[in-house]
């Protein structure tokens, strides 16, 4: 049954994308959704050709080839093939990629070889890569050609690339923006919270609005003794949970880890319906600057203490200053995803997990 494969430079579609997407400003960042952007991309390769899909082989690289998280992530993808080069580090911390090239050169020709495959589609814009769309197009392979759009005056694909491939499709900034988020850089940050404090400055001088005559306000909650004492009483002894062997990616024991009860208690997805997940979601996209660490913590632990039961609070607070694994890993990437490097900065975890303990004891949003 003919098939069709896609072929993704990982290098090329991040560096293209942020040059369209940052708008020439060399302090902004971007990040991709890569499970949606994988899922996106296979489904247009199918709909271009017609064809169901093979697989999506994705073109990285990494140090020593050893993966990042978030490509050992990407690697356990459904019908993805991830494939690394070598990274490496020059002068002036210039960093450049080995092999990944002559991966994508071998694995195309394999494939139209053996007749894996009747349609290749190649998102990518290296020259280099001209032989082997010539040579897989000599066994009987339609070639599509993917880009990401860019000015004419500075185009990122090959000129001779393009005239060998047999379909082109250029990947524009309405399909992209769906894809990343872009964080702006820190001149943009400083003036982002300089204009929220300057508005918050204009609302506190605005005169008070006498309440109506007949309106009575709601008198603040305070909290009762027992409902103190709630939150803090002991929690009788459980039984010990059994240690639990744990394994590396390739199988092999690691060492044995004893999970506590806290362990057990539910994450924020587990605590949350799926229409508050998508409204969590609005709320972050429509954040248009860059969150602290300790604001992405509280933010996250908020949700949390608001959507915990009583029991499960009393549970998290027996446990500080520790935060039970299951929530704390799923805390540390809610922070990665809002632009918080907690794989690298340790003083960054810190932060996150200050911010969220605030949360949690009910503490006023941070700044």
């Amino acid at each position: 049954m003919d098939r069709c494969a896609v072929f993704v430079d990982a290098g090329y579609l991040g560096e293209s994308a942020k040059t369209l997407l940052a708008d020439g400003v060399a302090g902004r960042r971007v990040r991709a959704d890569r499970p949606a952007l994988v899922e996106a991309l296979a489904d247009l390769a199918v709909k271009d050709t017609g064809l169901p899909l093979l697989r999506l082989y994705w073109y990285d690289a990494a140090p020593n080839r050893v993966p990042f998280p978030d490509q050992r992530e990407l690697g356990r993808l459904a019908d993805v093939k991830l494939r690394l080069g070598n990274l490496r580090e020059r002068d002036g911390g210039r960093r450049t990629q080995k092999g990944v090239d002559a991966d994508l050169h071998a694995d195309m020709t394999e494939l139209a070889r053996n007749h894996a495959a009747a349609d290749f589609v190649l998102l990518t814009g290296d020259e280099d890569l001209l032989r082997a769309v010539e040579e897989v197009q000599k066994y009987g392979v339609r070639l599509h050609l993917w880009g990401v759009d860019s000015p004419p005056e500075r185009s990122n694909q090959s000129l001779e690339l393009i005239m060998a491939a047999d379909r082109r499709r250029v990947l524009d900034g309405d399909f992209l923006r769906s894809l990343y988020t872009v964080f702006p850089d820190p001149a943009e940050l400083a003036a982002g919270v300089a204009e929220v404090a300057a508005a918050a400055d204009r609302a506190a001088r605005l005169p008070d609005v006498p309440p109506a005559q007949d309106a009575q306000p709601e008198p603040p909650h305070v909290p009762t003794p027992a409902e103190i004492a709630a939150l803090h009483k002991p929690q009788p002894p459980s039984k010990p949970v059994p240690s639990r062997l744990l394994f590396t990616s390739t199988g092999s024991g690691s060492g044995y880890v004893h999970e506590s009860p806290a362990d057990q208690l539910l994450r924020l997805a587990d605590v949350s319906t799926r229409e508050e997940r998508a409204r969590d979601d609005a709320e972050d996209r429509a954040v248009a600057v860059v969150v602290t660490a300790r604001q992405a913590g509280w933010t996250y632990g908020n949700r949390w203490r608001l959507r915990a039961t009583e029991e499960m609070r009393a549970g998290l607070f027996a446990s500080q200053p520790v935060i039970p694994r299951r929530i704390d890993a799923e805390l540390l990437g809610y922070a990665d995803a809002r632009g918080v490097d907690t794989w690298h900065d340790d003083q960054a975890k810190h932060d996150v997990r200050d911010g969220f303990w605030s949360a949690v004891a009910g503490s006023a949003p941070l700044p």
